[in-house]
């Protein structure tokens, strides 16, 4: 760079002094850069300078500047350019901890003879240092972070750069802390200058103001407050993580990026869906530490899908209870029968609905798929059988089911069984007449070789006769491999299905299901509620789902089909050379969906690491931060921390970005909606105390 050409091109009018005014206005003088680096500086202060300043709390900002061209009256606090001499650059720092001056231990002895000289007398009186010790006493040592450097560039703006491009020693600098209205142009400086890519119409949004300690006596007091904005364009597309203790912010934080995406969206005239996974009804209902507001009262038209099947409309949203097709998604039907079980403690019933309950069908799904062959078969037996109970619970009479799910081979086993049973079983000739009946009607299914499958009626039979014969009979059915047909989570089936458990009784099996009224959730041949979804989707709309009704392992079931359902969508847009539809997943308990062990290739992990490709992006809050994959962590552009109680999961944060800075102060500041913000625009982490959701709005 021409210093000279810089120098001439420099006015007292140009863009570049009036961005460095605003910058440097109604800055307080609090002392003198004494060593600098190029990460830190050192800088001397004293009490008389720091009390005009209004004090220097921790973690604070500070500037400073040669005295060459920022010409600095301390009467009037005014400030003047003067860029024929030296070059304007202003180097940003962070207050980070105490630096100790040479002979600070002899003024400390000093302090301490002092007080053991203090006679009784004393205390009743004014108690103070003579003039020239308090003069040594009142200065101190600060250490600051370099944060960067602002400077002019050959095209006559004011630029940002993240370091200290060069130093000298003898070099002399003032340090000044900036008046709330130069520190607002200071951490908005970078956001202000990135242009929308994607909201371009849209404004910067206001998400609160800097604070930088818990106590804040001292910064209460300042007539105005810093305000925060952030760039709505870093959240499209992009991840962003949540971070901190329960009652600390974290979905506050979520709301407002909500509410402000919309609004911005709408005003830029650009479809973003937002989908928000509900699972303490905070963003759905009302609420009083909001002031009885909510995501689905401030925002128009949203659609709501809950697991509550007696939801009702609103005038302001759209509600629908969350119903499919369970005979055609058993392992989702099965999760939420757990749900109502357990909601209506049906799980204290029997050891037989209990058993019923803790079959584990995901896996036996997943069995089906790619499991080895005898693997399939058992698999498929098992869902057939489950399929069957489901279709009695439900009153579907018109399902049909696989006549060679059980093989030749067991079918050949149960006619020998009915057919060489001893016919004196009993006296009375009924057990007689039954295997009768049985092996001919039996024999009569077999026959119809032109049918592939079964109806309700005669799959229910053929069940019927495989329990008749293991537990009346007492004799077992082999498979083709060998193995006993009636056991484990088959025997539990079959039981469930014909209510008679293992010893004959009779239980009260699949009318369980009927009394905890899964038809309420049950829809015959709907496209299911992921197709509603992604007609939302397409038109921009805002999805919450409730799930405050669902267990946690139902919750992750439903999240992980709607979010793979939402993901394949967009990709296949994204392989024709079309424009995906734009997303932002909102989940909650993310250690559950995101965590350091799940495989890479699980819907979640892959939105985390994809999804920009494809126009998701993903918000996610947790209090377990070294839970999170740690490739998501390291591709997360957004973080907002609030307090964490480990420091575990404090050395898991500090790793990122300079968010080591602030360990001291997310450990021990509980303020609820106090946070350590960074956002992909800034180039430094900002303590910021997050407005209320209840008082937010995008003009202030």
């Amino acid at each position: 760079m021409d210093m000279r050409k810089v120098i001439n091109e420099i006015s007292k009018e140009s863009e570049v002094v009036k961005q460095l005014l605003n910058i440097v206005q109604n800055a307080r003088f609090i002392g003198y850069a004494i060593d600098v680096s190029y990460s830190f500086m050192t800088v001397l202060t004293n009490d008389a300078w720091k009390e005009r300043a209004n004090g220097l709390p921790h973690n604070s900002f500070l500037f400073a500047a040669s005295p060459r061209w920022l010409i600095y009256d301390k009467d009037t606090n005014d400030f003047n350019i003067d860029p024929t001499k030296e070059i304007p650059e202003i180097i940003l720092l962070r207050v980070t901890e105490e630096y100790e001056l040479p002979n600070e231990d002899v003024w400390l002895m000093a302090k301490i003879d002092k007080f053991k000289n203090v006679g009784t007398r004393e205390l009743k009186e004014d108690l103070s240092f003579d003039d020239f010790s308090r003069n040594e006493i009142q200065y101190a040592g600060l250490k600051c972070r370099i944060l960067g450097t602002f400077y002019p560039s050959e095209n006559n703006s004011l630029e940002f750069g993240s370091d200290l491009e060069n130093y000298y020693g003898a070099k002399i600098l003032f340090v000044f802390k900036p008046s709330n209205e130069g520190l607002e142009s200071i951490i908005n400086f970078a956001v202000m200058k990135k242009q929308n890519e994607v909201l371009q119409n849209a404004s910067l949004v206001p998400i609160g103001y800097v604070r930088y300690t818990s106590t804040c006596r001292l910064q209460n007091q300042e007539p105005s407050k810093a305000r925060v904005y952030i760039n709505l364009d870093d959240f499209i597309k992009r991840r962003t993580a949540l971070f901190g203790m329960t009652r600390t912010g974290k979905s506050n934080t979520a709301k407002i990026l909500i509410k402000a995406i919309r609004e911005a969206a709408q005003k830029s005239g650009l479809k973003v869906s937002q989908i928000i996974f509900d699972i303490n009804g905070e963003y759905i209902y009302p609420n009083k530490q909001d002031e009885n507001k909510s995501i689905s009262v401030e925002i128009e038209n949203c659609f709501v899908l809950t697991l509550n099947p007696r939801a009702l409309s609103s005038e302001n949203q759209e509600i629908q209870p969350l119903k499919f097709d369970m005979l055609k998604n058993l392992s989702l039907a099965h999760e939420l029968i757990r749900a109502l079980a357990e909601k209506e403690g049906a799980l204290s019933y029997s050891t037989d609905a209990q058993a019923f309950l803790n079959v584990d069908i995901s896996a036996y799904e997943y069995d089906l798929k790619n499991g080895q062959p005898e693997e399939k078969k058992r698999a498929k037996r098992i869902l057939e059988v489950y399929k069957l109970i489901l279709a009695k619970s439900l009153d579907e009479p018109n399902v049909e089911f696989d006549k060679n799910v059980f093989g030749q081979t067991v079918y050949s086993e149960m006619e020998n069984i009915l057919s060489s049973t001893d016919d004196n079983q009993d006296e009375k000739g009924r057990i007689k007449q039954d295997l009768k009946e049985r092996l001919e009607r039996l024999q009569r299914l077999r026959d119809i070789t032109r049918k592939s499958s079964f109806t309700i009626d005669e799959f229910d039979f053929i069940l019927d006769t495989i329990h008749f014969i293991c537990t009346k009979l007492g004799k077992n059915i082999k498979t083709s491999s060998g193995n006993n047909l009636y056991r484990g989570d088959f025997e539990t089936l079959v039981n469930f299905a014909v209510r008679r458990n293992s010893s004959g009784q009779t239980i009260l099996g699949y009318s369980l299901l009927r009394k905890i009224q899964i038809k309420d959730y049950h829809q015959k041949d709907k496209s299911n509620y992921i197709q509603t979804i992604i007609e939302k989707v397409r038109n921009g709309d805002v999805v919450l789902i409730d799930m405050v009704y669902g267990n946690e392992r139902m919750r992750k079931i439903i999240s992980s089909k709607i979010a793979y359902e939402i993901f394949n969508y967009n990709q296949q847009i994204f392989t024709r050379a079309e424009e995906p539809p734009y997303v932002i997943f909102y989940i909650e308990e993310a250690h559950n969906l995101i965590g350091k062990d799940m495989d890479v290739t699980d819907i979640w992990p892959r939105i985390a690491k994809e999804g920009a490709k494809y126009n998701i992006g993903l918000v996610y809050s947790t209090q377990e931060p070294s839970t999170i994959n740690k490739n998501i962590l390291a591709n997360t552009e957004n973080w907002f921390v609030t307090h964490l109680n480990n420091e575990e999961e404090i050395k898991t944060v500090a790793k990122y970005y300079d968010f080591a800075d602030f360990k001291e102060s997310i450990l021990l500041a509980k303020d609820v909606g106090f946070c350590r913000m960074k956002t992909l625009s800034s180039p430094f982490v900002c303590p910021v105390q997050i407005y209320k959701f209840s008082d937010f709005t995008l003009n202030r």
